[in-house]
């Protein structure tokens, strides 16, 4: 389980190091556990989204859940990429997580199997549609019938990694891959 202090710190490091890409927060709040997605081009915040969730919803899930687990996964993300800015800033949400209590002595922070796995996909198809494009989406559910995340999650990432390299390379394969083989 990570903390808010885990959090901000990732947030600093990419604002400070000017970073893109896209940068996975996964937490629980009042009993759902969700992914909120924010992306990041030149350190700024150009994104921030999670399924059904509007911005109000996902930074009351960012700063009032319980943060299970957080990836960044570099990418290369034009600014316009992201659609509409959020009207929030790194800053002023290292702000707001600054004020928030930490969860994670309510709740036990655990992350089930099954939950690990759907995430190892999400950011795996999130992946590939950023380096391959919407086709990535019928890729992974491709490779996911043919090699299930849940019962071989390192074979179903080899083969998502394998195809985005034949399509944009080895090295960039590589980069965009590294942080989620370490979960």
């Amino acid at each position: 389980m990570q903390t808010t202090s885990d959090l901000v710190s990732e947030l600093e490091n990419i604002e400070q190091h000017k970073k893109a890409g896209k940068f996975y927060i996964y937490a629980r709040h009042e009993g759902t556990t969700s992914v909120v997605n924010l992306t990041f081009a030149d350190g700024a915040l150009t994104g921030l989204l999670s399924k059904g969730i509007d911005l109000k919803g996902c930074l009351d899930l960012i700063t009032h859940g319980t943060l299970l687990k957080i990836l960044f996964v570099p990418a290369t993300v034009e600014t316009g990429d992201a659609g509409k800015p959020p009207s929030i800033g790194i800053s002023e949400l290292i702000d707001l997580l600054g004020n928030s209590k930490d969860n994670s002595s309510t709740d036990s922070g655990e992350i089930t199997v099954t939950e690990h796995m759907a995430y190892l996909q999400e950011v795996a198809t999130n992946i590939m549609i950023d380096l391959i494009g919407d086709s990535g989406k019928e890729d992974i559910k491709q490779i996911a019938r043919d090699i299930s995340p849940y019962d071989k999650p390192r074979e179903f990432l080899d083969a998502c990694r394998d195809l985005v390299a034949q399509v944009v390379g080895e090295g960039i394969a590589d980069q965009a891959f590294e942080e989620i083989y370490r979960e």
